[in-house]
């Protein structure tokens, strides 16, 4: 009895520890959203599986050697199983698997990050880095790899790109708007699309929803237009439900100078992408919505957005616009458009939106647009 005891108490303890160990390794994974990011080397778009982990980027060592083999930056890999241990060779040519640079394979773009336990040495000396084990790959924090081996890493933030070893960017400071101009008598309609009970497309795996973040874009929008000196108007609050007729009532009562309405596409097919801006029919063939749409499509293309063309829908009877808020403005002869800067169904245009900070980005484009527009 009493060794039966003994092996009971064993089994028991042993799976104790099996529990604990299981609840220290769910605790250590984190969530690695795809990074569908372009990622340049020596200012060539390469292909490349990265990850964004706790906003930082997080890429194969083996992809970035092969993407910097042959340069002045190269490094040989080489890995022991026995000892789980990685070592680093700088100088040197790295010898190509042959698996390296591939694509994104099949559509899970968020999947479980682990932290890796392997030992990296660079020369012979150990050396400490974040990685993580995703898919039995290991990826480590790009920023760490260009600081532990000499090579150059840059973000893009205008047109949303990864640079490696590239020429360095610009970064003289955008000039603020003109003060010399007076703003303060025009007045600026923005309109963050739906809201309230009505919330739009919603993005349930990426926890995004459409009036949120018409909300957030419109309301960073509003206030830039403010700094510069114009009067801005909001047609509904953070949260607040408004109906398309009251927001058409409000441009036909207050007649404003401009209309911009904020909002964020979606298609049943889920597979369109790039930014669409919607204008008034009456400028089809030139016109002052026209014009503000391809200033709105030159600043989203600086971004690094795909530009999609303008899009003029007229209603069934063919006698003005099909869009409620655009068919109101041009009835008081009010200059409208409808800005759509992202698909929310498709996982690379989700990638530009998925932050406060990036809809931020989005506004600033807008602001520099309307500016451009009304002070010209």
């Amino acid at each position: 009895m009493r060794k039966r005891g003994r092996i009971l108490g064993g089994f028991l303890l042993a799976a104790l520890l099996f529990a604990l160990l299981g609840c220290v390794g769910l605790a250590a994974a984190q969530k690695a959203q795809l990074n569908n990011m372009p990622v340049l080397v020596y200012d060539k778009t390469i292909g490349v599986e990265a990850y964004n982990i706790n906003d930082n980027n997080y890429f194969k060592l083996r992809d970035v050697a092969q993407a910097l083999s042959g340069g002045d930056k190269s490094f040989e890999i080489q890995y022991n199983n026995d000892t789980n241990s990685i070592y680093i060779s700088t100088g040197q040519r790295y010898t190509s698997l042959g698996t390296e640079l591939s694509p994104p394979q099949g559509s899970n773009t968020i999947k479980q990050a682990v932290s890796s336990q392997a030992a990296v040495y660079i020369d012979g000396v150990r050396a400490q880095m974040t990685a993580y084990n995703i898919d039995g790959y290991t990826y480590f924090k790009l920023r760490d790899l260009g600081d532990a081996l000499n090579f150059s890493v840059q973000y893009d933030d205008a047109q949303r790109r990864v640079l490696i070893e590239c020429a360095p960017l610009d970064t003289t400071p955008v000039p603020p708007p003109d003060t010399t101009v007076d703003r303060s008598d025009i007045v600026v309609m923005v309109d963050p699309g739906h809201g309230g009970s009505e919330s739009g497309t919603v993005n349930k795996e990426m926890g995004l929803v459409e009036s949120e973040i018409n909300y957030t874009v419109a309301e960073h929008l509003g206030s830039l237009l403010r700094q510069a000196g114009y009067q801005v108007i909001f047609t509904r609050g953070k949260g607040e439900t408004l109906s398309l007729t009251n927001r058409m009532n409000m441009i036909r009562e207050v007649k404003p100078d401009l209309v911009i309405s904020v909002h964020h596409n979606a298609t049943e097919a889920h597979n369109a992408t790039g930014a669409e801006v919607l204008a008034q029919v009456a400028d089809k063939n030139g016109g002052p919505s026209t014009e503000l749409a391809e200033l709105i499509n030159e600043e989203y293309a600086k971004m690094g957005q795909k530009v999609r063309p303008i899009v003029y829908r007229y209603n069934s009877t063919k006698t003005g616009d099909y869009y409620g808020l655009l068919r109101a403005a041009a009835g008081v002869d009010v200059t409208a458009v409808i800005s759509e800067f992202a698909f929310m169904d498709n996982p690379t245009d989700v990638e530009k939106i998925n932050s406060t900070a990036k809809l931020h980005q989005e506004a600033e484009a807008l602001f520099r647009a309307v500016d451009a527009f009304l002070t010209k």
